[in-house]
């Protein structure tokens, strides 16, 4: 399974905790009218694949997750009714609709301001916050449930890859999240059938065993491989090590949750992504798109990021 027409390339910016209101607003302002210049020269028009969700050219979703402070800046700047040439994600959300949280922000929250995507499982988020393979799972299934689309990090630490054990990583990690998506898509684990080694280690959590909410042909999930000694490090792992880790996490997503929504799914790539290497990663096999940490917060450099993934979707 390689990268399929109907899953559009997707990039993503992760500025994490940089960039005020009013550099937000600037920086918008300033992506609105380079986008809406490609959008107008491109061979195909603008179009949406979900609420809100746009397309650039047919062929690129380009999607901004500013800080919290900074989210009002997007439905303030670009009313329902305007078209949207990109979307608005989060960094984090809390796993409970509401509660005694003290600094959290819920999904619904997000939904208020514009919120499409969400970030869940950022390795900073598992190694200052503690975030626990489970809580990301619950995670993920709050924010389907709310309609939005999770963005689920993993990625193994140096330490990891030299031991070789890149791939056991990925499956922990994953493990929880795909088998409480199986229970609430009421598949085989729901029924008691659980043999099977993606699914066996750890029983879900009640609040998945009670959902039931999730329509299969309605699920988008997206799953970013971000290789925690790359992030940040200028050190990028090579496209073949990217395409390698992306095959395994979807074979793993289609023994859990079938080939239908394996085929759906989209897996991108982070960690020092720039303007450079980012037509490589894209030309890669299964990889349909990137999360972008620092070369995202330039402007010129995100843009020329964005141009290089719509010239990588055309060719396809």
């Amino acid at each position: 399974m390689t990268f399929a027409p109907e899953r559009k390339r997707l990039m993503v910016a992760n500025w994490k905790m940089n960039k005020t209101l009013a550099e937000t607003r600037h920086y918008f302002r300033e992506l609105l009218a380079a986008l809406r210049a490609v959008s107008q020269t491109a061979s195909q028009p603008m179009a949406t694949t979900h609420d809100a969700a746009p397309v650039l050219s047919g062929a690129v979703e380009v999607v901004i997750c500013p800080p919290f402070t900074a989210l009002a800046a997007y439905r303030e700047m670009f009313p329902e009714d305007v078209p949207y040439l990109f979307a608005l994600g989060a960094q984090n959300m809390h796993m409970r609709p509401s509660g005694a949280f003290t600094g959290e922000i819920s999904a619904a929250m997000l939904l208020e301001h514009g919120v499409t995507y969400v970030i869940i499982g950022h390795s900073e988020r598992r190694q200052y916050a503690a975030e626990s393979d489970e809580a990301v799972a619950e995670k993920s299934l709050q924010a389907l449930k709310n309609g939005l689309v999770p963005i689920v990090c993993i990625g193994e630490t140096a330490d990891e890859r030299a031991a070789g054990e890149t791939e056991d990583v990925l499956l922990r990690q994953l493990r929880p999240v795909l088998q409480a998506l199986a229970l609430a898509l009421n598949e085989k684990a729901a029924s008691g059938e659980t043999s099977d080694r993606f699914l066996s280690a750890t029983p879900a959590s009640n609040e998945a065993k009670q959902g039931r909410w999730l329509d299969p042909d309605q699920l988008e999930l997206v799953i970013a491989y971000e290789p925690v000694w790359a992030i940040g490090t200028g050190q990028a792992a090579t496209p073949d090590d990217a395409a390698q880790a992306a095959t395994f996490v979807r074979k793993a997503v289609e023994k859990a949750l079938g080939a239908r929504t394996a085929s759906r799914l989209r897996i991108l790539y982070g960690g020092s992504v720039t303007p450079d290497n980012i037509s490589g990663y894209l030309e890669a096999l299964n990889i349909d798109g990137a999360l972008v940490g620092g070369a995202s917060l330039d402007i010129a450099s995100w843009l020329t990021i964005i141009e290089r993934a719509r010239r990588v979707g055309d060719a396809r």
